[in-house]
């Protein structure tokens, strides 16, 4: 823990650099958004504030509000973004979501992909 309220509760190879940010567990999770949290999983990274993910391996929640449920390589990366799980997902504009699948897109704000495969949704 390295920043001002940081916690780190156990794990290995954790690093919570953002102000008052939070790992539960885990291997290799790296919390650096202002009060974001990461309950677990591996090689997971909150780089927006109060963003989270919840476990999985390899998610990031990029955007303020961000978050990353579970999964593989998912990417909650637009402010107020979501992706639920799944492998390989981006909810990339802000106020988007991506439920689950694999190789989905939400590129447009307010956008929205429940699953599947390899869908791309653009509009609001």
């Amino acid at each position: 823990a390295a920043d001002f309220g940081s916690t780190i509760a156990g794990g290995q190879q954790n690093t919570a650099n953002g102000f008052i940010s939070t790992i539960a567990g885990g291997l290799g999770n790296t919390a650096g958004g202002q009060l974001s949290a990461i309950a677990g999983g591996m090689a997971n990274i909150t780089s927006g504030n109060r963003a989270f993910v919840g476990g999985g391996s390899i998610n990031r929640a990029a955007g303020d509000y961000g978050v990353a449920v579970g999964g593989n390589r998912n990417w909650a990366t637009g402010d107020y973004a979501a992706v639920g799980g799944g492998d390989n997902n981006v909810a990339g504009a802000a106020h988007s979501t991506v439920g689950g699948g694999l190789f989905n897109t939400a590129a447009g704000p307010y956008s929205s992909v429940p699953g599947g495969v390899s869908n791309f949704a653009l509009g609001e």
